[in-house]
């Protein structure tokens, strides 16, 4: 795989498709009220969300940093995977994940309260928060919605 550039940091302002082929690295920020739509798995440094539509389709957002969702947007069908350390914000019920996931390597400090659909905290892996977060599993269709073999702190609650 080819690494972008260090620094890089890449908006989206407009409307249409987020393709990686093969490129990884960079900051993704989606910052505009167009949508947009993934044509690819997205492998980036970390991924901020301030505004428009972000539609997962079938692919996968690795995230290698911070995750952060700012309200008034809205996610279809988003799988992110959490796969470093880095921070975790996602405090809104009304766009929620489709599926967070974390690999065996990851250290996640929940900075907000987060929502899901399903989640899974490999082995080795970590989530703590300063003060108390939820880590709510919210309109769940299936029974395996919470898969937990990582250490989870004190202050994070499964609800």
């Amino acid at each position: 795989m080819t690494a972008l550039p260090a620094g890089l940091n890449i908006v989206l302002n407009g409307t249409g498709d987020v393709t990686c082929n093969s490129v990884t690295g960079g900051d993704l920020t989606v910052n505009t009220s167009g949508t947009h739509t993934l044509a690819t798995d997205g492998y980036w440094n970390s991924y901020t969300q301030l505004a428009g539509t972000i539609i997962g389709t079938s692919y996968t957002m690795y995230i290698a940093g911070d995750v952060i969702y700012s309200s008034g947007t809205t996610i279809t069908n988003l799988t992110v995977m959490q796969t470093g350390t880095g921070n975790l914000a996602w405090a809104t019920s009304s766009k929620l994940l489709l599926e967070y996931n974390t690999d065996a390597s990851s250290v996640i400090t929940a900075t907000a309260s987060v929502y899901f659909k399903k989640a899974t905290i490999h082995a080795n892996a970590s989530i703590t928060a300063a003060s108390e977060r939820l880590f709510y599993a919210y309109q769940v269709t299936a029974n395996d919605f919470l898969d937990m073999a990582g250490t989870v702190s004190s202050n994070i609650k499964p609800i």
